[in-house]
């Protein structure tokens, strides 16, 4: 079985481990929470999100309104890239928004 580790997550380990950051990011903490939501709405695991997956979930529901914006290679899919990509970028914003 191959995993896929995000690069983000694999680099905030390592240096957790060797001390060199006490605590992740805004942005890290961000990607880990998109992607634990992806893989839970990928239940085909085929690496993308498909309408009907998103469908099948309370969860997805709100994607399904923004599914055009998330699929920015108008493939018909949501590939994991594409959503953490914008979801981070959603978080940071709604960071930012908060502390102003």
């Amino acid at each position: 079985m191959n995993i896929k580790i995000p690069l983000i997550a694999l680099t905030t380990s390592v240096m957790l481990a060797l001390g060199l950051q006490a605590e992740p990011t805004q942005a890290e903490i961000a990607a880990t929470k998109a992607e634990k939501l992806y893989k839970k709405l990928d239940t085909d695991h085929s690496g993308s999100l498909s309408h009907d997956e998103l469908e099948a979930h309370k969860s997805g529901m709100q994607l399904i309104k923004r599914f055009e914006k998330f699929d920015a290679n108008d493939d018909g899919e949501i590939s994991t890239e594409e959503y953490i990509a914008l979801a981070s970028k959603a978080k940071k914003k709604k960071s930012e928004d908060n502390e102003e």
